[in-house]
Parts: C-alpha cells; structure tokens; sequence
C-alpha cells in the first residue's frame, strides 16, 4: 500500500488547468505627429499635437423668472435663518432668565435661614417677626417626632363572581 501511495506522489498534475485571461488594458490613441521635413537649418523639426481635455458643455443661461424665482428662494430662505435666530436666542434668554431668578431666590432663602438661625440662637435682639420664627420653630418640632408608619391590612382581593349563561340553539 504505501508503494501506490508513493506512486501517487510522484505523479505530476497536470498543468493545463486553464490558465486564467488577461484582463484587458485600455489602449490610448497614439499621438498624431506631424514631421516637417523642410531645409531649415537641415534637422528635421518634429511637431507633437497636444491632446486637449474635453471642454464640458456650457450651461444653457436660465430665464428672467427662473432668477426670479430664486432670489426669491434665496430671501425667504435668509427670512427663515434670521426667524430661527431669534427663537433661539430668545430660549436662551429665557433659560438665562429662569437660571438667574433660582439663583437670586436660593440666595434669598440661606440670608433667611441664615437670620432665623441667629434668632433662635441669640434671643429676639434681631428684627425678625415672631410669627416666621413660630413657624420655623413648628417645623423643626414635626421633624423631631418620629412618626409611626402605617401598618396596611393583608387582605386578598376579591375576584368578581363569575356567571355562565347557556344558550340553546
């Protein structure tokens, strides 16, 4: 067995499988030259025709109303942008507006807390109604008690009875 096997190696496979096809290449035209043989100076003056790109085409000129109608295009197009614009800035204005007034009213709020504070603190010698102090005074109280949570009673609900009808035909 290992005798065909080494018969089987040293054959050749066959080279003729097909070998695959050029691919084909783009051929340029040759150079039209142009030679003027003339007695001048008795050296041949060889003249080579250069090759000019394709020239495209040229655009056909629009109309009186298609320039028009796209100037027209072109205003309300700079209407739109400016519109735009203006929305914008007025979002941001209001954001500015609305970011400005928190800080003012968060500010307003610590300079209370900050006087109720030195009121409870030090005794009535600030000029702080007595009824904001009651009332924060009130509050602190309802935070300090703890209040009991609410146990809720475990019932199951109930499902809806269910009624059958039976209709004979």
């Amino acid at each position: 067995m290992s005798s065909s096997i080494e018969l089987e190696k040293t054959e050749e496979m066959p080279k003729d499988l097909g070998e695959p096809k050029p691919k084909r290449k783009y051929v340029k035209k040759p150079k039209v030259v142009e030679v003027d043989l003339t007695p001048k100076d008795s050296v041949a003056q060889v003249e080579v025709a250069e090759e000019k790109p394709p020239q495209p085409k040229e655009k056909k000129p629009r109309s009186e109303a298609q320039q028009k109608a796209f100037e027209k295009c072109l205003e309300s197009k700079r209407i739109k942008a400016e519109e735009r614009k203006l929305q914008r800035n007025e979002v941001m204005e209001e954001k500015l507006m609305k970011a400005e007034d928190k800080i003012v009213k968060t500010g307003i709020k610590l300079q209370k807390k900050a006087l109720i504070q030195l009121a409870i603190e030090e005794g009535d010698d600030i000029d702080i109604p007595d009824e904001i102090v009651k009332k924060v005074l009130k509050r602190r109280a309802s935070k300090k008690q703890p209040v009991a949570p609410q146990v809720p009673s475990h019932t199951p609900p109930q499902s809806p009875s269910r009624k059958f009808s039976f209709v004979d035909n």
